[in-house]
């Protein structure tokens, strides 16, 4: 396992890239690489970009496919069957479709990350209807269609010498193998990311309205089963049992959605303590004994349980009964995939249900989250939703994932904390083995000759006031011009110094791109591109992914330490376990993973090697406390310290 820091600017895709070629000249022995990256816009940048360039440069065919987790493509069959069905649809539903039906006419891909139009038109619910999901594309159902865009991917990986897929379904092959072809090598970038991966891939979840929904792809009556019920209703004339079925299996549902309906408010009736209308952001209590926490409402978990079961049982009746009358599989394709799809998800809601209120496992936390729907109102109601996650994923991954492969290669520019990788190797599991291999291969940028880093110093603390932060950004826009990121912790912060701003003599007339509540990343992007002297103001997905080179950006503030907000649970929990285990959770947890998210912060100023920006950073924890030499010395230049803004020319 290598585990190489490679600087911005030096190229490094390319260098792996060729790497992956080399090891796919043999193929068939060896199989496919891997190369997994964490942002859609590396991974763009690989397939679209890079890969061409090198194959251009070799001139030789690689052949090479980029793949993401199926329900990021639309499936055709489903698509349509959504919008023939009039019953299903209400007049935003159809208007939130209409860019759907424009991008189809000219996507290569499927991939619906691709249609701004439909996600700006936030009915993005609706994508579940029309996604590929098992049992669509690459079943007989799709043949139409010609297995959608899914379908052919799926067969395109299995001709292909090196597959680009993002880390979430890396994780996913990791916790069910099946979903790419045998690998033995795999190329990580990005690889800062893979833990926050692992932690999505290796955890569990239950919420009233996706049970619902779920339990309705199973419902005969409901609007949108309608394709498969006319097929059991046709059946049915030839073998009236099935339609007997078929009626148990809608009132079986029927009680499923009762019982769920008692569960969740019986959850909310006795658990209303754990949660606070008046607060903007609630809590996620953790839970202690489940034992305990479930006791009042045994009664309905045993319904819900009962119900599921009843529902799985007839669902199975109407699977056997189905296959003797169709065998192959082929008069009824469309039947056997919604049967075999019900199956496995009523199947995953009993397990998900088992998993969170029994059989306790200390490696694993235990929270439930609560949503106020018209809080302060006579109609305030309370949603929780129940989660669970492994506390600590490092075995995980050095058994399911590591101990797969004979080669991997982990990279980012951000991997050292303290000038060491040991945070990071023992993150994935490594930290006792003998097979890894860091390096650490330095940016070619001139940092101290491109970049002038202002540290504020003062003793007034003024990360957390949005007048301040307000005053210095309007400062810097008067005198200097430039355009400009300000990279922010909190959206509650975000917004008041944008309102300060606005508010402010001559403020709505500032060129000011926010990330507010509506706003588009691609919109706020844009509008940087389009102003010389453009302010964007962005919270954590700015952090990292965002490429603004030459004058695009050149003046970077960064308001806040980005720590991890000590009461998530599982920041929570894995720090309890560091301390359990004798360590320092700050020193050894907290704050090196800060220090990660705070040099790739950092990183967007510099692009290139002719980019120069000025760096400020208003946090004075990084002057006032010890452990700020920790974020000090992970920068790659000099600092600066000011107590005031008039100082920063």
């Amino acid at each position: 396992v290598g585990v190489a820091e490679a600087g911005t600017g030096l190229g490094k895709s390319m260098a792996y890239l060729f790497g992956a070629f080399k090891n796919s000249l043999n193929v068939e022995q060896n199989g496919p690489t891997v190369v997994a990256c964490h942002t859609k816009h590396l991974q763009d940048q690989l397939f679209y970009k890079d890969l061409p360039q090198l194959a251009e440069t070799l001139d030789v065919p690689i052949k090479a496919v980029m793949m993401k987790g199926r329900n990021n493509y639309i499936c055709k069959t489903r698509f349509d069957w959504l919008i023939s069905d009039a019953k299903a649809l209400d007049s935003l539903d159809v208007e939130a479709l209409i860019p759907i039906l424009f991008w189809m006419y000219w996507t290569k891909t499927g991939d619906l990350s691709e249609c701004s139009g439909f996600f700006n038109a936030r009915r993005t619910w609706l994508k579940s209807t029309f996604c590929s999901e098992p049992g669509f594309c690459t079943g007989d159902v799709c043949n139409r269609n010609d297995g959608c865009y899914y379908g052919k991917l799926k067969k395109a990986i299995f001709r292909a010498h090196i597959i680009v897929v993002n880390h979430s379904l890396l994780m996913t092959d990791a916790a069910q193998p099946g979903f790419l072809p045998d690998f033995n090598s795999v190329i990580v970038d990005e690889a800062h990311n893979l833990v926050k991966s692992a932690y999505q891939q290796f955890k569990t979840k239950w919420s009233e309205q996706e049970t619902s929904y779920l339990l309705q792809t199973v419902d005969p009556s409901f609007p949108r089963s309608a394709r498969w019920n006319n097929i059991l209703h046709k059946i049915s004339e030839l073998e009236p049992s099935i339609g007997h079925l078929r009626d148990d299996l809608k009132e079986s549902v029927k009680q499923a959605q009762k019982c769920l309906k008692d569960f969740m408010l019986a959850l909310s009736e006795d658990n209303h303590n754990r949660f606070t209308p008046a607060k903007a952001y609630q809590d996620k209590p953790i839970l202690g004994l489940l034992e305990k926490v479930y006791a009042p409402v045994t009664l309905e978990i045993h319904g819900m349980n009962k119900s599921l079961e009843h529902v799985l049982s007839i669902l199975e009746k109407i699977r056997k009964s189905v296959l003797e009358m169709d065998p192959s599989r082929t008069d009824y394709s469309v039947l056997h995939s919604v049967l075999d799809r019900g199956l496995e998800t009523t199947t995953s809601l009993m397990n998900s249900l088992i998993r969170l209120t029994e059989n306790q496992d200390n490696d694993w936390v235990y929270w439930m989250e609560g949503e106020y729907r018209s809080p302060n109102t006579s109609k305030e109601k309370l949603i929780i939703s129940l989660h669970a996650s492994l506390v600590d994923v490092a075995e995980t991954l050095k058994e399911q994932f590591f101990k797969r492969f004979d080669y991997c290669l982990l990279t980012s520019a951000t991997l050292k904390v303290n000038n060491s990788f040991s945070y990071f190797v023992r993150r994935i599991g490594l930290d006792d083995s003998d097979k890894v291999i860091t390096k650490e291969f330095l940016s070619p940028f001139l940092y101290n000759e491109q970049v002038t880093y202002h540290q504020y110093g003062g003793a007034r603390e003024i990360s957390t006031d949005p007048t301040m932060i307000g005053e210095l950004v309007y400062h810097l826009h008067k005198t200097l011009g430039k355009r400009t990121m300000v990279l922010f912790t909190s959206r509650k912060a975000l917004t008041d110094t944008a309102n300060y701003l606005k508010e402010k003599p001559g403020g709505r007339d500032l060129p000011l791109f926010a990330q507010t509540r509506g706003a588009s990343r691609p919109g706020i992007i844009k509008g940087m591109h389009q102003h010389p002297n453009g302010i964007l103001f962005g919270t954590n997905s700015f952090w990292e992914g965002v490429d603004l080179p030459g004058d695009l950006l050149e003046i970077l503030i960064l308001v806040k330490l980005p720590f991890d907000v000590p009461s998530e649970p599982l920041v929570k929990s894995y720090s309890e376990f560091v301390s359990q285990i004798g360590g320092n959770s700050f020193m050894e947890y907290t704050v090196p993973e800060c220090a990660i998210r705070f040099r790739q912060g950092f990183g967007r100023l510099i692009r290139t090697t002719y980019d120069a920006g000025k760096f400020i950073c208003l946090d004075n924890r990084i002057v006032t406390k010890r452990y700020g030499q920790v974020f000090a010395k992970s920068l790659p230049v000099e600092m600066t310290t000011f107590s005031e803004m008039d100082s920063i020319r």
